[in-house]
């Protein structure tokens, strides 16, 4: 089972509720990726992992833009905002939940 938390932004009032990297639930694995078209940190599903294959077309694609060609690989040690470059944190008051 896949789990997400809320990280916030230390300069503006962005926030995302994303996995922060690579994650794995029961059908489908997913990576943590900065949509460029976007401008949102967004988990992307990489791989459909059972044999339950529900929609190859989402796979590798922004869930919001439906595209793959803006996507960036997020890295959360350095956790650009993609908003305004700030840096990104687990909330204190996260919301974590688990997913899949």
């Amino acid at each position: 089972m896949g789990t997400k938390f809320t990280y916030q932004c230390n300069k503006c009032d962005y926030s995302a509720h994303i996995s922060g990297g690579r994650d794995v639930g029961m059908i489908v694995k997913t990576n943590t990726y900065i949509c460029n078209k976007c401008k949102d940190i967004v988990d992307v599903i990489t791989e459909y992992w059972t044999d339950v294959t529900i929609n190859e077309s989402r796979i590798g694609k922004c869930p919001k833009c439906n595209s793959s060609e803006y996507l960036e690989e997020w890295d959360n040690k350095k956790s650009p905002c993609p908003k305004c470059d700030g840096t990104m944190n687990v909330s204190p008051n996260t919301v974590i939940t688990d997913w899949d």
